[in-house]
């Protein structure tokens, strides 16, 4: 067992580029002639970067060290003339494919535990980690190992990028596909991950950081017992990231924040590298009612919401007066149960209220008919809808034959023309007749 003294750390090494020439790596070539000669700078120059080299063992062309970690020879200094960039862990803001590759059984559950592990950091960094296994970045193959005992290996990142592989221990002493559960499969891959994106062992060896090996997470403890990447935690169940865990990848991968500038009431909010912002997000302001998110302070250049969030972005707002407020009402199986309109600009259209009137038809038989009775806001041409079911607790629950939905929603829409829809089911006969039998939907909006 290897003890406990290291805190979370992450691998500060500049030699962690590529297995080839790069643009600013300066190598010159000149081939070792004694392969036992190679081997000991080796050791001395993985030392000196503050890797333990105890056990270190060659395999094809990489060097094992702390029992799962791979480091490609061709990224060891062994001379003098080699030139660094100070690339030290992947960059945050990216999108990391990672997939299952087909020396690992389809029967197996690698597969499942692989896209649970990757959403473990998707939770919790700025990157974005999607499962793919058409040439994906991150590879995961099964593949004899050296040690029997080895569970898998990473492999640190290149140049800001994820170390492309992580190796299931074909050879392990006994069958790794049924020994390992579900749960501990996730655990191991989210511990192998780790080490592709640039983390260290939490537990490691105290060597010292040998000038350029090891750097401190700001936050982190000096110990974690509870940390996924302590070193020996082949066949750990998952339990979920530690605190500490947690905060180390908040801290050097934080997600995308959005600022609201400019008197907005919204406060500052994170969100997922790539996602969306929302439209229900409505800024109020005694400067009038809001028409839409700018990128720069003069309202020149527009934000649009189908721009994706791919870094840390300030909003400005812009405002219209507070004069000529519209109201419009829709109202099923009469002429006005189809209402247009077009908006000039783009404009937050708020859902004031939908009232629901029944006549002798229980709550519970129209119930049956939640999908074609409800309110919809197109655009026109339908190139995205909004709708509203009016939900059967209502009914099952009001025995009254009147019942107000108090929607009570907003959502911001773009310049265009729009149609609000209010519908009741045909399915009991046809409404709204001379008795007024079966019932009829009031839909009420503002912009």
């Amino acid at each position: 067992m290897k003890t406990k003294y290291l805190f979370l750390i992450l691998i500060v090494l500049s030699f962690f580029f590529s297995c080839s020439q790069e643009d600013g790596i300066v190598i010159v070539e000149e081939p070792f002639k004694d392969s036992a000669l190679e081997l000991e700078q080796a050791k001395l120059a993985i030392y000196a970067m503050g890797l333990d080299t105890t056990f270190m063992v060659e395999w094809n062309n990489y060097y094992i060290v702390e029992e799962d970690i791979l480091l490609c020879k061709d990224s060891i200094n062994l001379t003098s003339t080699r030139q660094y960039h100070a690339t030290y862990y992947v960059d945050n803001y990216q999108t990391i494919t990672v997939g299952v590759d087909n020396t690992i059984a389809q029967s197996t559950n690698w597969r499942e535990a692989t896209k649970e592990a990757i959403d473990v950091y998707n939770k919790y960094t700025g990157l974005r980690f999607v499962y793919n296994e058409y040439n994906p970045q991150i590879k995961i193959s099964k593949s004899n190992l050296y040690n029997a005992i080895a569970c898998a290996q990473g492999e640190f990142p290149l140049s800001g990028k994820p170390g492309s592989k992580i190796i299931i221990n074909d050879s392990f002493y006994k069958n790794i596909d049924t020994f390992l559960s579900l749960s501990q499969k996730k655990f191991l891959l989210v511990h192998e991950l780790g080490h592709n994106l640039g983390l260290r062992h939490t537990n490691g060896l105290g060597e010292g950081d040998g000038g350029v090996g090891l750097v401190q997470i700001p936050g982190t403890p000096t110990s974690d017992s509870q940390s996924f990447m302590n070193s020996t935690t082949c066949g750990n169940s998952w339990n979920g990231a530690s605190t500490y865990d947690v905060v180390a990848l908040k801290t050097l991968w934080p997600k995308c924040i959005i600022s609201f500038a400019d008197g907005s009431s919204l406060p500052q909010m994170e969100v997922d590298y790539g996602s969306y912002l929302s439209r229900n997000l409505i800024p109020t302001s005694a400067k009038g009612i809001f028409a839409g998110w700018f990128k720069n302070a003069a309202l020149t250049i527009p934000f649009s919401y189908g721009e994706t969030i791919i870094g840390d972005i300030t909003l400005y707002p812009k405002w219209r007066d507070k004069t000529n407020v519209i109201r419009l009402m829709a109202i099923s199986d009469t002429s006005a149960s189809t209402v247009r309109f077009t908006l000039s600009q783009v404009t937050p259209v708020t859902f004031l209220d939908i009232e629901v009137e029944r006549g002798f038809n229980e709550w519970s038989e129209i119930s049956r008919f939640t999908e074609e009775t409800g309110v919809t806001l197109t655009k026109i041409p339908a190139s995205f809808s909004i709708r509203t079911f009016i939900e059967p607790y209502i009914w099952n629950a009001n025995p009254n034959s009147y019942a107000i939905y108090n929607w009570q929603d907003a959502t911001v829409l773009d310049p265009g023309e729009y149609v609000l829809e209010a519908r009741f089911t045909k399915s009991l006969g046809l409404q709204n007749g001379a008795d007024g039998k079966h019932g009829v939907i009031r839909a009420v909006i503002e912009y």
